[in-house]
């Protein structure tokens, strides 16, 4: 019984990719390819060729330009220091936590409509600032589709 020799990835696009093997009848085979910069799992079977590694590898490249070229946030520390900023729901609650108990506000002024509506503005301001441009535009499409219902 003859064995097809394992071939050596000889395309480019591997050096940004790290092949996954799976064994398949006691023989190490291909199967997946996860991203260098962004952790991304494609397939990466031996007959199905690189060029969607390489469409792949143009968008991460050209996502990483675009990353660089915006400004982020930053976040003053109480100790003088400064850090990137990222939005994160659990650290806003708490907040808002500390805040209703520092004002010693009733408990019923999480109740009251402007609260809500300021709170709710907040979670989606949030989500939207995470969000690369193409998940921004499904999520605006599908509002669209949405509110024309």
């Amino acid at each position: 019984m003859s064995r097809k020799r394992g071939r050596k990835c000889t395309s480019d696009v591997w050096d940004d990719f790290d092949p996954i093997y799976n064994e398949v009848n006691g023989v190490k085979v291909k199967v997946k390819a996860k991203c260098h910069n962004y952790k991304s799992i494609l397939s990466a079977i031996g007959s199905g060729g690189t060029g969607h590694l390489r469409r792949h590898r143009k968008s991460c490249i050209a996502k990483s330009e675009r990353t660089a070229r915006v400004q982020g946030m930053l976040q003053f520390n109480l100790d003088g220091s400064v850090r990137s900023w990222e939005y994160s729901a659990e650290v806003a609650h708490l907040e808002l936590c500390r805040l209703i108990v520092a004002l010693d506000l009733p408990i019923c002024f999480g109740e009251s409509d402007a609260f809500g509506v300021t709170l709710k503005l907040h979670i989606i301001l949030g989500l939207l600032v995470s969000l690369d441009k193409a998940q921004l535009e499904t999520l605006l499409n599908s509002i669209v589709i949405v509110v024309s219902l």
